[in-house]
Order: C-alpha cells, then sequence, then structure tokens
C-alpha cells in the first residue's frame, strides 16, 4: 500500500506543528509528510480542503499552511488540472467561503450580535471569525483566484460581495475579497482585467460608501479593510480626487476627518497612514477634461491640511510611518496643483508665502538638514542631499547673490560650514555662469574666500573636500581677476593654490584638492599623486592651457616633462611609461578644440607634432611591448583622432595611415585597438556617399575583418574571446552607419553574418552577445533605410541564405542560452525578422529545426500580423521564461486566447 494514502491528519497536523517549531517531531516523518503534502494528489488536496474548518489547541499554523498551499496550486496549476478537478475544488472553496459568511464555523468566545449595516433589520449573527486574519486572508485570494482564472468571474465575485450581505461577518469577507481581486492580479492579467476592474468599480465604491455611511460600524478590524479595499480599487480603476469628492462625499469627509487628531492606539494610527495615502493616490488620478468638482475637492483637502498643523506638527515629533504618508499626501498635492498655481505667476506677483523669505526660510531649513550629525547614517545624509540638489539649485536661481550672503551667515560651526559649502557646490553649475559678470556674486564669493576659507584654514576634513570642491569652481571669477584689473590680480588664484596645496596632504581630501587642480593649476609635482589624481592635474592644466594664452608655458612645461621621462635610457619598457603615456593621451584628448586666443587649431597641431616623434619610438618596440604599453599607445592614438578631428587633412596624412596600420596590427592582440579604430570610423567616414574606396578607414575595417576572421578559426568557439568578438561587432555596427561599403559587399558580408549566427549560437557573455545582436538587428531593421538601402539587395540576398540557421540561433537564445537582460533585443530582432520575411521564413525554419514545438511556434507569426510589438514582446518574454522552466506553460494560455480572439 502506498504510504502516502496512510497518513492521517493528527499525523499531518503534527508535521505542520513541526515545521514551525512547536514540537520535536522525529525528521524522517516529517520529510514523508511535505512530500505527501507537496505531491499534489487527490488525497492532499482533500487534507487541505478538510483541515481548512477543523478545531485545535492552536490550529493558525496549520491552517495558513493549507490555505497558502490551496492558494499557491490554484496559481501555478490551476490550468493543469481536468475540468473535473477545477469544478470539484471551485465548489469546496465556494462550499468554504458560504460557512465563514453563514457563522457556521464559530470561535469559542464570540462576540455580542450587532445589526448588519446593510439592513433594517436585526441578525442575531455573532461576528466569530473562525480563521485567524492572515488565514482568512489566504483564503480570499484563494477564491479571488478562482475568479480570476474563469470566465466573468471577476463580476460574479463583485456581484456575490457587494449583494449578498447579511451580517458583519459578510461585510469582513466581502472586503477581503474585494481587496485581494485586485491587489493580487499578476501582471499578466492587469491588461485585460483594466476594463473589468473600471466596471466593477461602478457597485464597489457605492458598497464601501454605505459601509462609511453607517455610523454604528466602530471595529478598528473592518474599518481599516475597508479604508485598505477603497485604496486598491482607488488604484485600480483610477478613480479621482474630484470623483471621491463628488460620488463619495461620506468617504471624503471621513478621510479628511481622520487627519485631525492625533492618534496614538495602533489601530487608529493604520487608519490615519491609510487615509493619508487614498488622498494621495486620487490626487495622482489624471482627468481630462478636469472634473468640474476638481476646485472644490482640492480646496477642501487644503483646508483641512491648514487646519490639522498642530496635528501634522505632532506625527512628525512622536510616529514617523504616520509622518511618511502625511508629507507623501503634501507633495503629491503640491506636484498636483500647487506647482502649476505658482508657475504660473512672476515671482514679485506671487503671495508672499512664496516669494524670498519663504525661499530664505526653506534654504536654511535644507542647509540645516544637511548637517551631519553624530548619531546619523551618512548614507542618509548622502540621499538627503541628493534629493535637496535640484530645490537648492531652483532656490538659488531666486535668491541670487543673496543665496551665498545667506550662506555665509550660516557658517557658524565646522559641520554648519560643510553644509553650507555643500549647498554652494550643488549650485555650482549656475554659480560659474554668475561669476563671470555678476558684480554682486563676485563680491559674496570674493569675501566668503577671504573672510572664512582662507582666513582660518579648518583641519576639518569634511570641510576641506567640500570646500576644495568648490574652489574648483571658482575659474571664471580668477579670469575676471585677471582681466579686470589694470595690472593682472593674482591674489584670489594664489591664496586657492594654497589651500588645494593644504588640501592635497589630507588624505581624505587630496582626491577632491586633485580634480579642483583641473580647473585651476598651472603644475603639480608632488610625488604621492596616484594615476587618477595625476590625471586630474594634467587635464586641468590642459584646460588652463586652451582657453587662455598665459597657460601655453605651463602646457610646454608639462609636455617637457613627459617627453622627458619618456626618453629615460632604461629597460626596453620602464615601469613610468604607460603612466606618461596615458597623461600625454589626456593632453591630446582636452585640446581637441583650444579657443583662439589661446592658438587654436594650430595649437593642436603644435602639439602632436611634438608629440609624433616619441608615440613612434615607443610604438617600434613592438611586438616586444607589455599588453598595459600597448593600451597606452592605444590610449593615446585615440586622444590623437579626437584631438585632429577638425582638420580634415589629417586622415590623408602620413600619421594617419601609420597610425591606423598600427592599431591594425594589434586588433586581436589588444583590447583597446579595435575601440580605437571604432573613433577613427566615427570621426573621419564623412558622408557614405562620398567616401573613397582607397579611404584608409576602410582599409582599416576591412583589414582587421581578416585578422579577426583569422583568428576565430584557430580558437575551439567564440566564448573563448568574449571581448574580442563584442569590440568587432561594435566596429562592424558603427562601420554599417558611418561607411557600409567597407563591409556590405560579396566578399565581406557573407563571412560576417555567417561569424554573428556562430557567436549567437554559441556565446553567453552578456555584453558580447549583446553586441551581435545590437548589430544583426540593426542590419534587419535599417536594411531599407539610408545609408543600407543602397546595399538592400546584397544583405537580402544574404540574410535569405542563411534565414534558417539565424531563425534557430534566434530561438536558442529565447528558449536556452540567452542572458535575460539580452532577451528584450532579442525579441526585436525576432519581431523584425519575421516582419521583414514573414511566414515562410518562419515555418521553414520551424520544420527543419524544431519539430518537438511546431504548433507553438506555428502560432508566432500571427503575432506581428495581428498585434503590435509590444504584444509579441510579451508573448516572447512569457514564452522564454516557459521554456527555461521558469514559468508553467499554462501562463501562455491568455497569450493564445487573445490570439484566438483577434
Amino acid at each position: 500500500m502506498n504510504k502516502y494514502t496512510e497518513v492521517t491528519f493528527e499525523l499531518f497536523e503534527d508535521a505542520i506543528r513541526a515545521l514551525y517549531g512547536q514540537v520535536r517531531m522525529n525528521s524522517t516523518r516529517v520529510i514523508a509528510m511535505e512530500r505527501g503534502m507537496l505531491k499534489g494528489d487527490d488525497g492532499s488536496r482533500r487534507t487541505d480542503r478538510s483541515s481548512s474548518g477543523s478545531r485545535t489547541r492552536d490550529p493558525t499554523q496549520t491552517q495558513y499552511f493549507c490555505a497558502n498551499m490551496l492558494y499557491g496550486k490554484i496559481r501555478q496549476e490551476w490550468f493543469g488540472l481536468t475540468t473535473g478537478e477545477q469544478e470539484a475544488i471551485q465548489l469546496q472553496v465556494e462550499l468554504l467561503i458560504q460557512r465563514i459568511r453563514s457563522g457556521s464555523l464559530r470561535s469559542p468566545n464570540p462576540l455580542p450580535s450587532r445589526p448588519c449595516p446593510f439592513s433594517n433589520v436585526d441578525y442575531p449573527i455573532y461576528l466569530a471569525y473562525s480563521f485567524a486574519p492572515i488565514v482568512l486572508k489566504r483564503i480570499c485570494m484563494a477564491m479571488t483566484a478562482l475568479s480570476l482564472a474563469t470566465d466573468g468571474g471577476c463580476a460574479r465575485c463583485v456581484t456575490d460581495c457587494t449583494q449578498l450581505v447579511s451580517s458583519l461577518v459578510d461585510v469582513h469577507v466581502s472586503l477581503e475579497l474585494l481587496t485581494s481581486l485586485v491587489d493580487d492580479t499578476d501582471d499578466a492579467r492587469k491588461d485585460a482585467l483594466v476594463l473589468e476592474i473600471t466596471d466593477a468599480s461602478a457597485v464597489v465604491f457605492p458598497f464601501v460608501a454605505r459601509l462609511f455611511d453607517t455610523q454604528q460600524l466602530s471595529s478598528d478590524v473592518l474599518r481599516l479593510n475597508g479604508l485598505t479595499c477603497l485604496r486598491v480599487w482607488i488604484k485600480a480603476a483610477g478613480f479621482s480626487l474630484a470623483k471621491l469628492y463628488s460620488n463619495m462625499p461620506a468617504v471624503f469627509q471621513a478621510l479628511l476627518q481622520a487627519l485631525h487628531h492625533p492618534q496614538t492606539a495602533p489601530g487608529p494610527v493604520k487608519e490615519v497612514v491609510v487615509c493619508a495615502l487614498i488622498l494621495s493616490d486620487a490626487l495622482e488620478i489624471n482627468e481630462y477634461p478636469p472634473a468640474t468638482s476638481k476646485d472644490a475637492a482640492t480646496a477642501a483637502l487644503l483646508s483641512t491640511l491648514l487646519s490639522c498643523q498642530p496635528t501634522i506638527q505632532y506625527y512628525l515629533l512622536h510616529d514617523a510611518q504616520v509622518a511618511h504618508a502625511i508629507t507623501t499626501l503634501i507633495s503629491t498635492l503640491g506636484e498636483a496643483e500647487l506647482d502649476w498655481l505658482v508657475l504660473d505667476y512672476p515671482v514679485a506677483s506671487r503671495h508672499v508665502a512664496f516669494q524670498d523669505a519663504a525661499f530664505r526660510r526653506l534654504l536654511h531649513t535644507l542647509v540645516r538638514q544637511s548637517c551631519a550629525s553624530d548619531d546619523e547614517e551618512q548614507d542618509d545624509v548622502t540621499a538627503f542631499r541628493l534629493a535637496a540638489t535640484d530645490l537648492l539649485v531652483a532656490i538659488h536661481h531666486l535668491l541670487k547673490a543673496s543665496f551665498v550672503a545667506d550662506m555665509v551667515h550660516l557658517m557658524t560651526s565646522s559641520k554648519a560650514t560643510e553644509a553650507a559649502m555643500f549647498a554652494l557646490t550643488a549650485v555650482s553649475s549656475e554659480l560659474k555662469l554668475r561669476l563671470a559678470d555678476d558684480v554682486p556674486t563676485q563680491q559674496m564669493v570674493l569675501h566668503l574666500c577671504t573672510s572664512i576659507l582662507f582666513a582660518d584654514v579648518t583641519s576639518s576634513p569634511s570641510v576641506v573636500v567640500v570646500a576644495s570642491a568648490f574652489l574648483g569652481n571658482l575659474g571664471p571669477l580668477i579670469h575676471a581677476q585677471w582681466t579686470t584689473h589694470g595690472a593682472a590680480d593674482t591674489s584670489l588664484l594664489d591664496s586657492t593654490f594654497q589651500y588645494l596645496c593644504f588640501g592635497m596632504t589630507m588624505s581624505v581630501a587630496s582626491s577632491a584638492a586633485c580634480r579642483a587642480f583641473n580647473v585651476l593649476c598651472a603644475s603639480c609635482t608632488l610625488g604621492h599623486l596616484d594615476k587618477q589624481d595625476r590625471q586630474w592635474v594634467v587635464e586641468g592644466v590642459v584646460r588652463v592651457a586652451a582657453v587662455s594664452a598665459w597657460g601655453r608655458l605651463a602646457l610646454e612645461q608639462l609636455l617637457h616633462s613627459i617627453f622627458s621621462r619618456l626618453a629615460v635610457p632604461s629597460s626596453p619598457t620602464p615601469s613610468h611609461v604607460p603612466m606618461e603615456l596615458h597623461a600625454l593621451g589626456t593632453v591630446l584628448r582636452f585640446l581637441d578644440a583650444p579657443s583662439a586666443a589661446a592658438g587654436g587649431p594650430a595649437l593642436t597641431q603644435h602639439v602632436v607634432d611634438l608629440s609624433w616623434p616619441h608615440i613612434t619610438r615607443v610604438a617600434s618596440a613592438a611586438p616586444s611591448l607589455p599588453l598595459d604599453v600597448v593600451d597606452a599607445l592605444c590610449d593615446v592614438f585615440s586622444a590623437t583622432l579626437h584631438a585632429m578631428k577638425h582638420t580634415p587633412a589629417f586622415v590623408s596624412s602620413v600619421e594617419c595611415w601609420s597610425l591606423l596600420s598600427w592599431i591594425e596590427s594589434h586588433a586581436v592582440t589588444s583590447s583597446a585597438a579595435i575601440p580605437c579604430a571604432i573613433v577613427a570610423v566615427e570621426l573621419y567616414s564623412g558622408p557614405p556617399s562620398h567616401i573613397a574606396s582607397s579611404s584608409p578607414i576602410i582599409h582599416v575595417i576591412v583589414a582587421i575583418g581578416h585578422h579577426v576572421m583569422t583568428h576565430c578559426q584557430s580558437v575551439p568557439s567564440p566564448r573563448h574571446i568574449p571581448d574580442l568578438v563584442r569590440a568587432y561587432f561594435e566596429l562592424v555596427q558603427r562601420a554599417l552607419v558611418f561607411c557600409p561599403s567597407s563591409i556590405v559587399s560579396d566578399a565581406e558580408f557573407p563571412p560576417i553574418l555567417h561569424l554573428a549566427i556562430a557567436c549567437l549560437m554559441d556565446l553567453n557573455q552578456r555584453e558580447a552577445l549583446r553586441a551581435v545582436v545590437v548589430f544583426v538587428n540593426h542590419v534587419v531593421a535599417k536594411r531599407e533605410a539610408p545609408p543600407l538601402v543602397q546595399f538592400q539587395s546584397i544583405v537580402d540576398t544574404v540574410l535569405t541564405a542563411q534565414l534558417t540557421p539565424l531563425w534557430v540561433s534566434i530561438m536558442t537564445l529565447l528558449t536556452s542560452t540567452g542572458p535575460t537582460t539580452v532577451l528584450p533585443t532579442v525579441s526585436h530582432l525576432a519581431f523584425g525578422l519575421l516582419t521583414a520575411f514573414g511566414n515562410d521564413m518562419h515555418m521553414a525554419a520551424v520544420a527543419d529545426a524544431m519539430l518537438s514545438q511546431h504548433h507553438l511556434f506555428e502560432s508566432t507569426p500571427l503575432y506581428t500580423t495581428n498585434y503590435e510589438e509590444r504584444k509579441f514582446t510579451a508573448f516572447v518574454k512569457d514564452f522564454a521564461k516557459v521554456c527555461r522552466k521558469e514559468l508553467p506553460v499554462e501562463h501562455l494560455v491568455d497569450h493564445f486566447v487573445a490570439l484566438q480572439d483577434k
């Protein structure tokens, strides 16, 4: 006899109690019981239903386990049952709900009888719940899952809940069912349920309104359930504040009344939270055209919030949860209504509450809240500052120079100074614009620097960090000091340099001080700077030299130092060479557009001419160069290409030819070589219709392709070279955009597509696979648009010849091998192929490679005919999850039902 059929209810209950840690039990028996319960046979289902209504000493754990199992099995396995099994289970669950409603399942200690609020007759029904709230909720969720899984079940459930009401137990169960009906809906059903929920709301909202009209109801649990039900239906049905005000006036007033008086008991406190969230959700519902009662509803809410200020203050001090809910309500009201009311008027015409005094008070509050206290987490302070940045920018725009003056007055301690300097740094983008020509702002910033920052240099690391960041934005003011006076005034520049040098001696502030040199410094010889900090300094020198004539001397000194270190006679590749090459690359990268005052393009050409002999001397040591030196040379070459982009003749120069030839020879060995070629393609290809076949750009693309193809033949599979594959397909994708003639030809395009298909079949590295998918998708989607349209015949011929393996590789990605982050792009590619080449292509691929699921794939092309791409993408997403065993196959039922309806 099968041992699972011998399980008694007592043994079942003991196993559940052991599972929750109430009793000790033989582990073998527990495992056997769990296997029996989870096996899903008829016996376990009978146990689920029978145990839900049994009486034990402490039945909650057992009942919850059974109710949760019943709910989970209905959600996951309903469509796998036969019609007879479905009807039997539905009958048993409905019977259980009826017994709960009728009160036939009663607790040992019933409460006194209460009249039902929906009838004039007093019913002597006990408000006696046979299940704990958590169990009853799970049972209701199982019932609503059944309703949603059957045709017309949603409307039938709503009708039963709102009409078949004769007791307070009925009300409680109805509210739980209505809440679960819309709150437990998964994404796949939401689109299909929108219309049903909207129609049903016409019945649900009057039902809830009658509940609130009855003043006899004083049960905290029942009232909280009613509020929770109202909230989920407002969000699901799109019930606006104006509709709440006009259609449910008693409910609207009850929601406002809940905000008037401070509450301390747990039940009423929860009600206040839900009331505030209901009003917030209703405010977020936009109606067009606006309802006529919208202004009246908004005015009532505003009046309530203004009259409740003492209550709000109480919650701010004593209850963070309620304070957060009310703050959310006020914020939502401001975003939905007050923003437009305020922005429609100039500042001078606004109410005094929205003028300078209010902004200044708000500014002081933000700075005070930005101070980091000893007992506060740094992450919390950072999050608050990040959220306050936009508001600080807006206040600075309104207060202008007085913003800086207020910050000066707030600097009374090191913490206050740090917070005030953060506020100034947050508005640095606008502040720099004012420093160029706004005299009051210049004067206030000079006063701040001379009287506070430079007069008493603090040793607080946090202040030095934020002050260094602020000083890094003083470039316009230093320039004004240099040029405005008859004799150049270097006092601010000198003091700033001294402060930043002091900052670089502090380990915490050194990085921020180096970044400040990005704009201000002309040289730095501190030996303790690492590579990144030195890059900041070099960048600062070049930025100064690119905009002013007086910075050129510092640039020449910097280049002389780099060239001297590159020429040191040592081993073939000294360890400092990569750092010097990166520094030289930084110089070239930020000399791409020097101002006319600094020398214009002639300055860039001069630096390239000076640098080229030193670059070629290092590059000529190949192939003995270490990989880090090769990567650094690629960085220099990329920077050179960027710097010379405004000189069209550079592409035909000897330097460009030698540069591209060197990149070509290192395309396979260095991961930085092909990205450098991508820069050349993007900057020097020119219009696709005018590029000559002898162009070095075309030559380098073709040559790199040959090197990559040869290397791919020497490795077992593309998954061994994911970085090379990613870089190469990024290159050919750019070539499709800028010079398609380099790869779309009878000789070059077929092997590229062959390689792409092989990569789709074999790659498992996310970024490399994404690059291949993007390339193929670009070919399919853009083949009829310029500049590929002139090569469409070649593209279509090659694609048609490879449709079967291409489609098989796409289906393989979707069903098994593709990373989930790449699936949206693969879905887009599949949609493009089906749209472009039709059902014949798809059916041929299915017949060849995937006969086992022929019927399922056969239905796929209909989505491209009858559905838009969004529906197709949703289907492919669920289909991929089903194939990967992440979802049951029943999840696809909705898609095919909609397909047949179409």
